[in-house]
Order: structure tokens, then C-alpha cells, then sequence
């Protein structure tokens, strides 16, 4: 789910009888001194903004060799900090998705960068779709189950 979704929708959900979403927690937890709440909903949002980018990337949005986006511009698009931008750049850039250009002002995406990109959330998948079958088995829910659920999950985001 994309940051933009995420805000979208939270404003859009009502918490059953009364109940405080923990990220709402986190906010009035800051205004009381705490802040391990707060930060976790800040780990999220700069994660959401590097996977919006990086399925972009997939997607053909961003081409490879050609420029990232700036900071400034995830800025622009997120409503976020310029530490919250350099901090998705700069991850990208560890994961080796982007790189700076010697010589020039800001990063290109990399040219192996989809296929990375493809690998890493394939691996994901994988790593999901084995941690549900352990569930399931555990709970005795027979296969079928879960495969509908998975063609239900996936047409609808067609």
C-alpha cells in the first residue's frame, strides 16, 4: 500500500467501538514525551515512499540509467521532510537500486535496478506465501482455501 494510500485510507476508517489505531497512539504518545510509537510510524512512512519508488521503477515509471527523483521532489509528491526524502534516497542508494552521478548533481537509477528490484520482492513473495502455508497446515485450512483466497486477493487488484 503506498503512502498516499495509507493516508487516504486512515482518514477514511472508523476504529471500532472506540478503539485508538496505534499509530494515533504514537502521536498523542509524542505529545506526552514518548516517542517509540512516533518512530515507528516514521520507519513506515519513508519504507512505503522507497517501495512506491521502487515498484515505479518496475513498473517503467522511472527508467533505468535515467534520473531518480530528487529529493525535492519526493518532497513535493509525499508532503514529507527533506530528511525523510534523503533517508528513502539514501537507502535506495545502499541497496545499490540508485547511484550518484560523478560529476553531476543527483542519482540515476541503476541500470540493473528492475531486475533487482523484481528478485527482491519475488524472494519476499516467496518468503510470505511459506510463512501462510505454515499457518494454514497448522490450522488445518484446507489448501483450496488459501488458493481462493490468493486468486480473490490478487483479481482485485486488477
Amino acid at each position: 500500500m503506498s503512502v498516499k494510500e495509507m493516508k487516504e485510507r486512515e482518514h477514511s476508517i472508523s476504529e471500532p467501538d472506540g478503539a485508538i489505531d496505534v499509530f494515533e497512539a504514537g502521536c498523542h504518545d509524542i505529545k506526552s514525551g514518548g516517542s517509540m510509537l512516533w518512530r515507528l510510524r516514521l520507519d513506515i512512512v519513508w519504507q512505503s515512499i522507497k517501495e512506491d519508488i521502487e515498484f515505479d521503477i518496475i513498473a517503467g515509471r522511472y527508467q533505468e540509467g535515467q534520473k531518480a527523483p530528487s529529493s525535492s521532489n519526493i518532497m513535493d509528491v509525499y508532503k514529507v521532510s527533506s530528511l525523510t526524502a534523503n533517508k528513502v534516497l539514501r537507502a535506495l542508494e545502499d541497496e545499490g537500486v540508485v547511484k550518484k552521478t560523478r560529476g553531476a548533481r543527483g542519482r540515476t537509477i541503476n541500470p540493473r535496478a528492475k531486475r533487482m528490484l523484481i528478485d527482491k520482492h519475488m524472494y519476499t513473495l516467496r518468503r510470505r506465501v511459506v510463512d501462510i502455508a505454515e499457518v494454514a497446515f497448522r490450522c488445518g485450512i484446507p489448501k483450496e482455501t488459501i488458493i481462493k483466497y490468493f486468486v480473490i486477493a490478487y483479481e482485485k487488484r486488477q
